[in-house]
């Protein structure tokens, strides 16, 4: 008999990162922290958290998860998202201390680019969705290939 786990992912609100306190604060277990972009005040940046509901949720997932909505904040104001700080946590040696995630970011004005390094980033968009797709079983090794020589050629 086998049984599939699936986990899903909690998820505090955007704020402003000098407005509101890192989930980390306080946290038996602080987890690494990356920072991506320096320089950037912390009254333009803003902070999101999310920590997996089980321990079966890669970080990787939630770090996925939490740049789309930071993307999505973004482009509602008609500006890009730019990642400050990425802070990870989350043991397998504490039990109920699960995979989490917390992204600082700010919305910085469209670049100006040529279309080769616009297209170049939509190919890399394309092929992350596209392999999300294939590891949760949504299409076929088979299907992800052709796709990707598709997304590739063009």
């Amino acid at each position: 008999m086998a049984i599939y786990l699936g986990g899903c992912s909690v998820a505090t609100p955007i704020q402003k990162a000098d407005e509101s306190k890192s989930a980390f604060e306080g946290a038996l277990y602080k987890g690494t922290s990356e920072i991506v972009t320096e320089g950037v005040p912390e009254s333009e940046s803003y902070r999101l958290f999310h920590q997996g509901a089980t321990g079966f949720v890669p970080p990787s997932r939630l770090l996925f998860s939490a740049e789309r909505r930071a993307k999505t904040f973004c482009l509602d104001r008609n500006k890009v998202m730019q990642v400050v700080k990425v802070h990870r946590g989350g043991s397998i040696l504490l039990p109920g201390d699960f995979p989490k995630v917390e992204l600082t970011f700010t919305c910085i004005e469209k670049p100006e680019t040529d279309s080769s390094s616009h297209s170049a980033d939509d190919k890399y968009t394309q092929l992350r969705k596209l392999k999300l797709l294939l590891d949760d079983g949504i299409i076929t090794q088979k299907e992800f290939e052709t796709e990707k020589s598709k997304i590739l050629s063009e």
